[in-house]
């Protein structure tokens, strides 16, 4: 009867590890469809900040770097995550601004952040860096 109950309780552990696992497993992957939808809407964000802050007379001037920005942000250097954070400051304080670029601003320092911290190295820290460094700036 020992050995049974034995038997028993290291089968019924196995298959309750084994089902651990494989629900491991699954939540891995619908973590990884979060994430990528995170990333997903912080991406588009961020590029359509960039395209309603785009102009032709170029009055805030940061087209070019908003250019850049949408080409490819990852390929952007800390001195122009500085520059382009900067100018959003500016124009995030400046209270003569139509309400629609005030959010444009604030949504690409948002979507600007957040793209640091997940794809830079030492994500979090320049992201801290890039804040402390737009409000000396500005």
């Amino acid at each position: 009867m020992g050995e049974v109950a034995l038997t028993w309780i290291l089968g019924v552990y196995g298959a309750w590890m084994l089902a651990n696992s494989g629900m491991i497993y699954w939540m891995k992957w619908d973590l990884k469809k979060i994430r990528i939808a995170v990333e997903l809407f912080i991406r588009k964000n961020g590029e359509g900040a960039a395209f309603i802050l785009h102009s032709p007379t170029d009055h805030f001037g940061l087209d070019e770097l908003l250019d850049k920005y949408r080409a490819g942000h990852h390929d952007l250097s800390i001195q122009d995550w500085i520059k382009l954070s900067t100018i959003c400051e500016r124009i995030r304080n400046d209270k003569t601004i139509p309400q629609d670029e005030l959010l444009a601003a604030n949504n690409l320092m948002a979507s600007m952040l957040a793209e640091l911290v997940l794809h830079k190295t030492g994500g979090f820290v320049r992201a801290v860096n890039l804040a402390i460094e737009t409000k000396k700036a500005a």
